[in-house]
């Protein structure tokens, strides 16, 4: 009879992160490539990384809001 080995699994920690100003986004220039490769987006479209002051209810003129979930969630 084999012994059966005591694997330890690695465990991802979710970091609280504290947003400054609140409301601000997470959102990275590298969290957008990866979500340009994964998705298929075009280099045509052009992805804004949001700064701190901006919010989603004010996108600059010309521009709209996305929200990185209708990638995920709706397979967009």
């Amino acid at each position: 009879m084999k012994k059966a080995k005591n694997a330890k699994k690695k465990v991802k920690v979710k970091v609280k992160v504290c947003l400054n100003p609140p409301g601000s986004s997470l959102l990275t220039a590298k969290s957008l490539q990866r979500l340009r490769r994964r998705c298929g987006i075009s280099e045509e479209i052009v992805l804004v990384t949001p700064s701190p002051a901006d919010r989603a209810n004010a996108p600059p003129p010309g521009y709209m809001t996305l929200f990185e979930n209708f990638f995920d969630q709706c397979r967009l």
